[in-house]
């Protein structure tokens, strides 16, 4: 039957993408050459795991806690997300991801790569100690970021989501999200031996720059 694949802002839908111009223009070819060793890849699941990450990402710093993203972050990322977070108590009025893009896949080594762009809507304040509100954005502005994302190339079948609180090798629940190792079968969650792992994290613009 049809199946939701995606649920976009109305003012996105079209050729307002700013993810377009990112887009690798081999991505079709590239898709098709790691299809023999990522059987069960699919582009929707990838974004979708992507947009959940992003947004649990800006959780973290809303919340001042990035012990949350630490199952399914690398330990350059988690530190890069640490750093982010200031003294000051910033959160958001509002935000939402305009669109999630597959914009490259390729194997590097021993592991298959992605690059996700992520355009999201934000506004930002900061809570002031007296609870007071006051604004940092005076209105919505639209950010870009890519996240990189690898897996072994010849990852394990995942039974479980790190995405949905479940370790990749067993299927167990995580017992806490601040855990790094599954509390059933003891292996670390932020592997790539069974689960795309955010390994990079970066604007579009730092992106830009590095692709060439």
């Amino acid at each position: 039957d049809w199946v939701l694949a995606e649920i976009t802002q109305a003012e996105d839908y079209g050729n307002n993408s700013q993810m377009a111009p990112f887009v690798s223009p081999d991505l079709a070819g590239s898709i098709a050459a790691i299809a023999p060793e990522c059987p069960d890849f699919s582009t929707q699941i990838a974004e979708d795991k992507a947009s959940n990450a992003f947004m649990q990402i800006m959780t973290a710093l809303a919340t001042r806690n990035p012990a949350s993203v630490r199952r399914f972050v690398s330990d350059d990322v988690f530190a890069k997300v640490s750093a982010m977070i200031t003294d000051r108590n910033i959160i958001f009025d509002r935000i939402y991801l305009n669109e999630s893009v597959l914009l490259r896949a390729a194997r590097a080594g021993t592991k298959h790569e992605l690059a996700i762009g992520l355009s999201a809507s934000m506004q930002r304040v900061e809570l002031l100690p007296d609870h007071r509100l006051a604004p940092i954005d005076t209105e919505e502005v639209r950010s870009g970021h890519v996240l990189i994302m690898e897996r072994d190339a010849d990852a394990v079948p995942e039974k479980g989501s790190l995405y949905q609180h479940q370790c990749a090798n067993s299927g167990g629940a995580v017992g806490d999200t601040v855990d790094i190792n599954c509390q059933y079968c003891g292996s670390p969650l932020n592997s790539t031996r069974n689960e795309w792992i955010v390994t990079g994290f970066v604007t579009t613009a730092e992106y830009a720059g590095k692709t060439p």
